[in-house]
């Protein structure tokens, strides 16, 4: 008796090996999936979590934001600008406690152009301070909430810049939509887009990410297409011209404002870029009103269409580049052309700059 207890604990050790050794795979198999499964379980817990964590004024507004900035009028150094439609992308950053800021950055540039500290609930936010460029911010203007004039989620804010160095002002409206908005009113009912709309909806399925890195970088201006051709002409404010430009590779555009003529080095595009290489004329009908842009440099003028006119050179914002002039035509209009983001040297430049004539209309 005393033999066989002693020989049953050795049994017992033996079954027990076998055991394991034997079911050693599906053991780890079963425990692998438990693992997993609470892996899983964690780790939606902790997206619930993140998710839930978030208050309803970061679930609002926090992120990235696209548009355009539209400027409606312009007056002095800015008065070329009116009309101006400038891709937008707004990113906005809030706290638990609804502080937090937001930039805006035009176009291609690197650098935002407004820089506002904010203060948000679910229904709005509000800038307590900040600046548009070089000027503070007016902040009973930067007031923003969903606009209730159009469709889905949208804010329209519309404000002044005034150059601080007195040499003019613009006004100017944002129109932003959360980043991922097809924009589907203004597609449908053809109410204006952001000017690189095109690029924008190629970076949604491209995966772009919204960063101010992700703003489409083929920027094109709002306006009708007239499309291309070689002897042109046009009238506005009681002046009328004709400009020769080559048959293939050229185009032009009119502006809303029918005193802006535009001339492309691209093929004609549904909208262009309002940094784009081109030759502008503009007929303004205030003669003795017009001030060359802010820190323009003078520069050998030219005679264009018959017109004795003075030169600069200036740089604006948007990153563009510009050569202008600007003469008298008569008592009641200046004529002022703008060669921007093109070689002023370039022979067929100034052989379109020199098929330019004006005439009384």
């Amino acid at each position: 008796m005393k033999r066989l207890l002693a020989i049953i604990p050795v049994l017992v050790l033996v079954i027990v090996l076998s055991a394991g050794c034997g079911s050693k795979a599906p053991a780890d198999s079963e425990s692998d999936e438990v693992s997993n499964m609470s892996e899983s379980s964690a780790d939606a817990e902790a997206a619930d979590e993140t998710s839930s964590s978030l208050t309803p004024a970061q679930e609002r507004w926090d992120g990235k934001w696209f548009g355009y900035m539209w400027i409606t009028h312009g007056f002095e150094a800015y008065a070329d600008t009116e009309m101006d439609y400038h891709d937008a992308t707004m990113v906005v950053d809030i706290d638990k406690d609804g502080k937090g800021s937001l930039e805006i950055f035009i176009d291609k540039e690197k650098d935002w152009t407004v820089h506002a500290e904010i203060e948000a609930d679910e229904n709005h936010m509000q800038a307590t301070e900040g600046m548009f460029r070089d000027m503070p911010l007016d902040t009973i203007f930067w007031y923003l909430v969903i606009s209730g004039d159009f469709e889905g989620d949208i804010i329209v804010l519309t404000d002044t810049y005034t150059d601080p160095g007195g040499d003019g002002s613009f006004q100017y409206q944002f129109r932003l939509r959360p980043w991922g908005d097809l924009w589907e009113q203004e597609v449908n009912e053809g109410l204006p887009l952001p000017p690189g709309f095109d690029a924008y909806i190629a970076s949604l399925g491209s995966g772009g990410s919204g960063g101010a890195e992700d703003t489409p970088s083929d920027q094109t201006a709002s306006a009708d297409n007239t499309g291309g051709g070689n002897a042109l002409s046009h009238s506005a404010n009681g002046v009328a011209f004709t400009v020769t430009i080559p048959e293939e590779g050229w185009s032009y555009e009119i502006a809303t404002d029918p005193s802006y003529f535009k001339i492309y080095d691209k093929p004609p595009q549904e909208e262009y870029a309002s940094n784009a290489p081109m030759i502008m004329i503009r007929i303004r009908n205030n003669a003795d009103e017009y001030t060359p842009p802010k820190d323009a440099v003078p520069v050998a003028g030219r005679t264009i269409g018959g017109i004795a006119m003075e030169g600069n050179t200036y740089k604006e914002a948007f990153s563009t580049e510009s050569t202008g002039f600007f003469g008298v035509f008569n008592d009641s209009n200046m004529i002022v052309v703008v060669v921007q983001n093109m070689d002023i040297e370039d022979a067929t430049v100034n052989a379109i700059l020199n098929s330019i004539k004006f005439t009384a209309d």
